[in-house]
């Protein structure tokens, strides 16, 4: 038998902008997968994002 095992990713978005919050830029959540996408591409190439990306869809 083999047991699936859940992986999890938390992440904090700490704000770069120094005017104020109401200058905050909108974040969505096509945003933050294009971000994922990226910097797994960098880490760990097309193999990486092939092994991550299936999963999260």
């Amino acid at each position: 038998m083999v047991r699936f095992k859940n992986r999890w990713l938390l992440v904090e978005f700490i704000p770069s902008w120094t005017s104020g919050p109401s200058a905050a830029p909108h974040l969505t959540g096509k945003d933050v997968f294009a971000a994922l996408r990226q910097s797994v591409i960098v880490h760990f190439g097309d193999v990486g994002w092939g092994a991550v990306g299936s999963s999260l869809n």
